[in-house]
């Protein structure tokens, strides 16, 4: 999809909020979110923010940063839709104000360890491994087979 396709999207999907998704270099997800009339502005030129704010991005001399989204991950956010509007987001690069990549961008990252790992005739590939936590409820207590935990990942159990 490129930029064009997404501004016609936008009309037709009736947006008026825009999430810029990124994450920190810890792999958190952040966002800012901006009215869709700005969005033909941020598509050509990115949208401005403080990198010094994100944990692990940049000193204050040096925290001017740039988000420049990705117009192929535009995607309506389901659980945000309204009769007034919806919301949509975009996952975006991130630059310096001299246009080079940020080098703590993890997009960045993953885009120049995919290219390496290109030139050395070696595929990647990875999956989602989604983690879960029961506790007790109401409703679940009913269950005799559902266990509650207690730990959470990497913790170790006391010892008596």
């Amino acid at each position: 999809m490129d930029a064009k396709t997404v501004l016609q999207r936008v009309k037709s999907d009736r947006v008026m909020f825009i999430n810029l998704q990124f994450t920190d270099i810890l792999g958190s997800l952040k966002e800012v979110t901006t009215p869709v009339r700005n969005l033909r502005d941020i598509l050509t030129s990115g949208a401005w923010f403080d990198g010094s704010s994100v944990e692990g991005f940049a000193r204050i001399h040096e925290s001017d940063l740039y988000l420049k989204p990705d117009p192929g991950t535009y995607s309506v956010i389901p659980w945000l839709n309204s009769q007034e509007g919806n919301t949509a987001r975009l996952i975006c690069d991130i630059y310096r104000p001299d246009g080079t990549p940020f080098e703590g961008d993890p997009r960045f990252i993953l885009k120049k360890t995919l290219k390496k790992a290109h030139g050395m005739d070696l595929s990647i590939m990875w999956d989602l491994n989604p983690n879960f936590f029961s506790s007790k409820t109401e409703i679940t207590r009913s269950l005799p087979w559902m266990r509650e935990d207690t730990l959470t990942l990497f913790r170790m159990r006391p010892t008596p």
